[in-house]
């Protein structure tokens, strides 16, 4: 495996725990994996996933999360799917569940201990189509920041049937289909936007996907990931230094790239 032996600032015990995540993360992946190969819903390993697949055959060794992504499209059936046979085994939080209301959508296991703070989970970001135009996509974020301003729990007075009217304008405007839209962005993080606003995404890199070795298993990923890899981390090939050779959800830190 490509830089198996790299050394990653992580002492024994914090590598213990972060071989259990790790586990923990596969397990609910292979169940989104299967799920999906069911009912041909198309995904990807996606942001630092896609990066541990492609560079590592697997995890960035000090990786503690694991993130997807999916089409509006594909993510609505996914979610109806799960909520209508797999609710017993699969939890989704996204941004029509007021106890959650974050701009990441995520997958956990059912567990009797599940506790959506403290427990494991699978990111899965939605993707959606734009014009090459930034001006006009600020305009969407713009309008996505304000449903998500208003949605914050902090705002304890907004009732339950307003809360469902901003999170069917968010769907609104992630679903929104164009023909003539080249690119894609990723209106269900603000964080990533904010952040990358001037990285579009070619539609054309998302087009297909295949199979690629994970640990010791397969997933999917784009076949344009090389594209999309340079586009977002630049040289993705080059290892961080050491000092962020660290988890960054479960074990705090600094981190310059991954």
């Amino acid at each position: 495996m490509l830089y198996k032996n790299i050394d990653i600032n992580m002492n024994g015990q914090e590598i213990d725990q972060l071989i259990n995540v790790q586990k923990k993360l596969l397990n609910i992946t292979d169940k989104i994996h299967n799920i999906c190969i069911k009912h041909n819903i198309e995904y990807s390993l996606f942001w630092g996933t896609m990066l541990g697949a492609v560079r590592h055959k697997g995890f960035i060794p000090w990786d503690d999360d694991l993130d997807i992504v999916m089409t509006m499209e594909n993510y609505l059936k996914f979610k109806n799917i799960i909520n209508q046979e797999y609710n017993k085994e699969l939890l989704i939080f996204d941004y029509k569940n007021k106890i959650w209301n974050k701009a990441i959508n995520k997958i956990f296991l059912k567990t009797n201990d599940f506790n959506f703070k403290t427990s494991i989970f699978v990111d899965i970001f939605v993707i959606s189509p734009a014009p090459l135009s930034l001006k006009k996509v600020n305009k969407n974020f713009r309008k996505m920041a304000f449903y998500w301003n208003l949605s914050d729990h902090k705002f304890k007075f907004i009732s339950n049937m307003f809360y469902k009217k901003i999170a069917n304008n968010i769907e609104n405007i992630i679903s929104k289909k164009e023909d003539n839209y080249t690119h894609f962005y990723f209106p269900s993080d603000p964080y990533a936007f904010k952040k990358h606003q001037s990285k579009m995404f070619d539609r054309e890199w998302f087009s297909k996907v295949k199979l690629v070795k994970f640990e010791d298993r397969e997933y999917y990923v784009y076949n344009k990931y090389d594209e999309i890899l340079i586009n977002y981390f630049g040289d993705y090939k080059e290892l961080p230094s050491f000092k962020n050779r660290r988890g960054h959800h479960f074990f705090k830190n600094k981190k310059e790239k991954s």
